[in-house]
């Protein structure tokens, strides 16, 4: 018989305490040691890059700090590694959390058999891709005039690689957080499945409420943030496992740093099309609704067998 997904929280040590301080060191790990190596990073760069090019670095603080900022606007690809660095902190707080803290395996947050289904990841990246470029292009022709070609080639090369392997590590992060430590732990408490796939996606709408993006209209797209929420939920308690979420994350995110990014995006990148104007946050919202329905029904409609 297959496990349940949440009945991995069991597994190891799983006192309440310890999702506290779980959740705190992820936290610590992602906002302050982040924040503190991405600064040293982009200090170290900054220096090297002005020492090369015989500029003048200024001893005043304020002075130093627009400088570093003008050299890390200068770059988008620059800009994208640096914003990667708290991700990578986040990960190495998750892999604490897990291993030395709960004493389990760091695949239990993918599987209650600790099983990994490269298979299954591909399969939601793949169907996920084709129904974002589906989109896209009936988009694209319906109203091209929202479309810029923003495509440079030397920007872009070297932005490619990093994407690729970057941004998974980065989607990899929110899953294991959110549907994997959040959704498992709060299974330990309610086993109502409508009750978990709010919480968590309430909480993973939460920090994203900074985004520039919400100035499109702060109701909707956090509306959007959290049908986000609710769809990768949905998902992992679906299929009983968190592949199909990682694939779509990934993909998603891929898609918008390399092809088709907007403009107030929080991570600007050389994309090859950027969408000056997104429109209504309500017919986007209603769009995506129709793209999620799509990609469940294309794994679990008319009584599909998933596999576990």
């Amino acid at each position: 018989m297959n496990q349940n997904f949440l009945d991995a929280a069991k597994k190891g040590q799983n006192n309440w305490w310890r999702y506290l301080l779980g959740v705190f060191l992820i936290v610590f790990s992602y906002w302050y040691i982040g924040s503190f190596a991405s600064g040293i990073l982009a200090t170290i760069l900054f220096l090297v890059s002005s020492a090369a090019n015989g500029n003048e670095v200024s001893n005043l603080p304020s002075e130093f700090q627009n400088q570093l900022e003008l050299y890390l606007q200068a770059s988008q690809t620059r800009y994208f590694v640096i914003y990667s660095i708290p991700v990578l902190c986040a990960w190495l707080g998750i892999f604490v959390t897990i291993n030395s803290l709960h004493k389990r395996q760091i695949k239990t947050l993918i599987s209650a058999d600790s099983s990994f289904k490269f298979q299954r990841l591909i399969s939601g990246f793949l169907v996920w891709l084709i129904i974002l470029i589906a989109f896209t292009g009936v988009d694209y022709l319906i109203q091209p005039q929202a479309y810029s070609w923003t495509f440079d080639l030397a920007q872009w090369l070297p932005l490619f690689p990093l994407v690729l392997v970057l941004t998974p590590i980065q989607t990899s992060a929110e899953e294991f957080l959110y549907r994997g430590y959040l959704l498992q732990g709060l299974g330990l408490l309610s086993r109502q499945r409508l009750v978990l796939i709010l919480v968590t996606s309430l909480l993973f709408t939460l920090p994203h409420l900074s985004n520039p993006e919400m100035q499109r209209g702060e109701i909707w797209v956090a509306l959007q943030y959290f049908s986000w929420g609710v769809f990768f939920s949905a998902l992992t308690l679906k299929d009983n496992r968190l592949e199909l979420s990682l694939g779509v994350h990934a993909a998603n995110n891929i898609f918008a740093f390399l092809f088709v990014n907007t403009k107030d995006s929080v991570i600007p990148t050389p994309a090859v099309l950027t969408i000056n104007d997104a429109g209504d946050p309500r017919l986007g919202l209603v769009v995506f609704w129709a793209m999620i329905a799509i990609f469940y029904y294309f794994f679990f409609g008319r009584g599909k067998q998933h596999s576990n």
